[in-house]
């Protein structure tokens, strides 16, 4: 099968070492300050804490601000200011609001901003996909969840949470204050819930206070592979502190069996050799290959060099949601398949590009009736293919170990674009010896007939791909054969 890599970014909690301000306004006394001409009042309806949350409303051509108070957030001595809170931001999506920071006692104030490492003056840990290209929020920073253009009531579930690492501008400060701050932009007036916010804390640290985040897992085994070799797992682990050596570690269970560890002690090989990148491991049954129809579960545990000893895993539960993939030798020979068995082994690859590949009963043109049975595996199905698609089909992997000679045979009904001015269009087969990481091949030439392949590709130099193929206009199905 092909090879699939999957991109996860993950933030999972930092270390506390300091919680320098926490305002949950549960209780009797909010510690913020209405800075603004609008209000913030409390919200005993929503809440991630119960039983309150605090409520800023603005009004035509107007805005809003909350403030933390003088002197509550010193981070003398200290490098790491980590700034997070939950909210739910129901105001219009032409409207913004902005979080602010001040050193210098609410004289001037700095808009939070992350455009990438090289444009930021904090480090965005949320979720929205919006927030670096606005550098605000509004009721569309989470896609359709807090219902963009309506009057909506939000309820409990909208809450999002949101994390700022703002060290590069309030490390070592003495008095660091935070605003949140919304304002009417096209001064069309308010007419929206308002922004709720909860569970408001800042933390100070001397290191460090985000965990690692785990970039590309390759391959990011689930479900069945047909291969019961051992399994080299590559991660991208990335952590400004680094991920030093025995730090990143590769756990697995076979059958609910103990757990294992790959190189107990010393863990991942760290590839980059700098403990901020590439590491690598392998998952074995200690060391020899699985039995076919093994279950295993794996996950992964980062550990930063921070000194605060920051941890994250992939998935993010560890080892209570860890991944997991069954071992198999694959599809034993002989095969015979006519695709009408209702438990299909054969799928469409989700990586094709336009039309995907159907399975099921044809009635177009020439294309009118399976060569037996009721279905096929087809492009066009019902309707003409599209331009420039590009489609695979994937087979089930095959078990040749105790085989030494074998025929593919199949029947073939096909028709694309292909003229005197060129074989624009068409079909091939490839196949990949390693199930696990797939470098794909074509399988056979365009020799034409002999022992070993008959009625092979009638094209030896495809248009679009310069690869052999199939091209033109079979008239019906046509029987294939290679050795």
């Amino acid at each position: 099968m092909k090879k699939l890599l999957l991109a996860l970014f993950l933030f999972v909690s930092y270390s506390t070492v300091n919680a320098q301000f926490s305002e949950n306004f549960d209780g009797g006394t909010v510690n913020m300050v209405n800075s603004g001409p609008g209000t913030w009042t409390i919200d005993n309806t929503l809440s991630t804490s119960a039983p309150n949350s605090y409520r800023g409303q603005y009004t035509l051509n107007s805005y809003t601000s909350l403030e933390t108070p003088a002197n509550t957030i010193d981070a003398t001595g200290k490098a790491f200011v980590v700034l997070s809170f939950k909210q739910i931001c129901k105001i219009e999506f032409v409207d913004s609001a902005k979080i602010e920071v001040s050193v210098d006692g609410g004289i001037t104030w700095v808009k939070l901003y992350d455009h990438g490492i090289s444009n930021q003056n904090c480090i965005y840990l949320g979720n929205s996909p919006s927030f670096q290209a606005n550098e605000s929020f509004s009721e569309s920073s989470y896609g359709l969840t807090w219902d963009p253009g309506n009057v909506t009531t939000p309820t409990n579930s909208w809450w999002q949470t949101e994390t700022f690492d703002i060290s590069q501008l309030a490390a070592f400060q003495p008095d660091i204050r935070i605003r949140f701050k919304s304002l009417d932009v096209q001064n069309i007036g308010a007419a929206r819930y308002g922004w709720n916010i909860d569970d408001l804390n800042v933390q100070l640290a001397t290191c460090e206070l985000n965990a690692p985040t785990f970039g590309v897992i390759t391959p990011n085994l689930s479900g069945t592979i047909y291969s019961v070799n051992p399994v080299d797992i590559d991660a991208d682990i990335l952590d400004a502190s680094g991920v030093p050596q025995g730090n990143a570690q590769l756990f697995w269970m076979i059958n609910g069996g103990p757990v294992q560890e790959f190189q107990p002690g010393f863990g991942m090989f760290d590839a980059s050799g700098s403990g901020v990148g590439h590491y690598f491991g392998t998952i074995s049954d200690n060391g020899n290959p699985f039995s076919d129809g093994d279950t295993i579960c794996w996950w992964i545990q980062a550990t930063d060099g921070s000194g605060c000893n920051n941890v994250s895993f992939y998935p993010p539960s560890g080892q209570a949601g860890c991944k997991q993939f069954i071992a198999s030798t694959g599809v034993r020979i002989p095969y015979c398949d006519s695709f009408d068995n209702p438990f299909p082994v054969w799928h469409a690859d989700s990586t094709s590009i336009g039309d995907l590949w159907t399975l099921g009963t044809p009635a177009n043109g020439s294309l009118n009736a399976a060569h037996s049975g009721s279905n096929v595996w087809g492009i066009g199905l019902t309707t003409a293919y599209n331009s420039s698609d590009e489609s695979y089909l994937l087979s089930p992997v095959f078990d040749f170990s105790l085989i030494s000679v074998a025929n593919l045979t199949f029947w073939l009904n096909y028709n694309t674009e292909g003229n005197a001015f060129g074989q624009y269009d068409g079909a091939r087969i490839e196949y990949a010896l390693n199930s696990a990481s797939p470098v794909w091949q074509v399988l056979g030439n365009s020799g034409g007939n002999s022992q070993v392949q008959n009625n092979w590709y009638n094209t030896a130099n495809l248009t679009s791909s310069s690869l052999p193929a199939w091209n033109g206009n079979s008239n019906g199905w046509q029987n294939h054969l290679i050795n």
